[in-house]
């Protein structure tokens, strides 16, 4: 009897784990479900938001072509998802700009967007915790183009995106910038940051210093 009963216990054991983890499993799938369509959605919001601002005169708000784009073409047209959006939430006093072949100094705090279980969007990448705060947080240098070290050997591309914004910016800047998924990560460095392939990108970006 006795070891029948903890043939019991075993099993209702086993039983109570493997539905902890199938919830689990569920939950996760249901954090992300529709993931690419929500990210879309959610960009096009935004960039369709931030046009309306700028066409009422508020300068808080960029919409920004992909700098390998043509920019001054008017014949060229190119669609929502070539651009990305900024929200300027401070500005420096400096005049200094990068080029596609400096490195900057920056800090950041990179997201996805809101979802369930991160109201506030996963934090994929970033170089300060809690509240950004010029006096105590250490910037760190990356290329405006090209790939970035993230964490020992691993490495991840700026993308189009990131460089399109340090392309912008003054030394001082700091932005709030929505990056579509198609100015994004590749499948292989979304797994890589463990972020949902297809996402749109949310980075508070500090554009500290440029080095020629």
């Amino acid at each position: 009897m006795e070891k029948r009963a903890f043939i019991y216990m075993v099993l209702a054991l086993f039983t109570m784990l493997f539905s902890v983890s199938c919830s689990s499993d569920e939950n996760t799938i249901n954090e992300f479900d529709r993931w690419e369509s929500r990210s879309s959605e959610f960009f096009s919001t935004t960039f369709t938001n931030a046009k309306a601002q700028i066409e009422k005169g508020n300068t808080s708000w960029k919409v920004l072509r992909k700098w390998s784009l043509p920019q001054e073409n008017t014949t060229f047209s190119p669609a929502n998802d070539d651009h990305i959006v900024a929200q300027v939430l401070s500005s420096g006093t400096s005049t200094d700009r990068a080029f596609t072949t400096d490195s900057v100094l920056v800090s950041y705090k990179a997201r996805i967007i809101p979802s369930t279980n991160y109201p506030q969007g996963k934090v994929y990448l970033k170089t300060f915790e809690g509240e950004y705060n010029a006096n105590t947080n250490a910037p760190v240098t990356i290329p405006v183009t090209g790939n970035m070290r993230i964490w020992g050997d691993k490495q991840v591309s700026v993308t189009d995106g990131l460089s399109t914004a340090l392309q912008n910016m003054h030394v001082g800047d700091r932005w709030l910038v929505y990056i579509p998924a198609k100015l994004g990560y590749s499948e292989s460095e979304s797994t890589m940051l463990n972020i949902p392939l297809g996402s749109t990108l949310v980075v508070d970006l500090t554009l500290v210093g440029v080095k020629k």
